[in-house]
């Protein structure tokens, strides 16, 4: 019985010492978690891409006629997408603007003076790449003795003085934020193209 139980027990420590063995080349020939995670490659989100739009002005033209002493400028212009994508904001519509202002000798200050007159019309919220829409504008101003200036020589009459006055044309959205440092991204990708001017000279009688 003794023989029995001694055998028993050899055969039960073999058996551990095999399993034990087992375990230990087994952990060895485990492959590292970071070994399987070599290949593994991280997708990252697709980025929108804005596509830029480019409100521009182009073929400002100011005619002037004078007849009875009353000067009268017609205004016109082109407001254009240059851009590659539709201008597309139904909550910041384009707006198509004429200012006029004036300014007299021999300081030609335009802030100085005060005379200024505004025009605004609506180009809309949509403005698709390559369209092209007109605008035309009148302004008149009386007193107006004749265009450009007397001879450097020649001193003006007492009831008369030499006055300029400068025409723009230019393209901004409803926000304002064209041009600004709030402007949306891919708004506008040229904003060297949103203005243009003509300056007229002319004599007319004072008051």
């Amino acid at each position: 019985m003794k023989q029995i139980k001694k055998t028993l027990s050899v055969f039960l420590t073999a058996f551990f010492l095999i399993a034990a063995l087992s375990s230990v080349c087994l952990a060895a020939n485990k492959p590292a978690v970071t070994d399987s995670l070599k290949d593994v490659k991280v997708v990252q989100p697709a980025t929108k891409i804005e596509i830029c739009k480019d409100p521009a002005v182009s073929n400002f033209n100011v005619a002037k006629t004078l007849v009875n002493n009353v000067a009268t400028f017609t205004m016109t212009g082109h407001v254009c997408n240059n851009g590659p994508g539709d201008y597309n904001q139904p909550d910041n519509i384009l707006e198509a603007n004429f200012n006029v202002y004036a300014a007299y000798g021999p300081m030609f200050s335009y802030p100085a003076s005060g005379e200024a007159k505004f025009f605004k019309q609506t180009v809309g919220p949509v403005l698709k790449k390559g369209q092209c829409l007109s605008f035309t504008q009148k302004f008149t101003r009386d007193k107006v003795i004749k265009w450009g200036f007397n001879p450097p020589t020649a001193a003006p009459p007492a009831n008369q003085k030499q006055m300029k006055l400068l025409f723009e044309f230019f393209v901004r959205d409803a926000k304002g934020t064209l041009g600004t440092s709030s402007q949306q991204k891919s708004l506008d990708c040229n904003m060297s193209n949103n203005l243009s001017s003509q300056t007229f000279e002319m004599m007319v009688s004072t008051p």
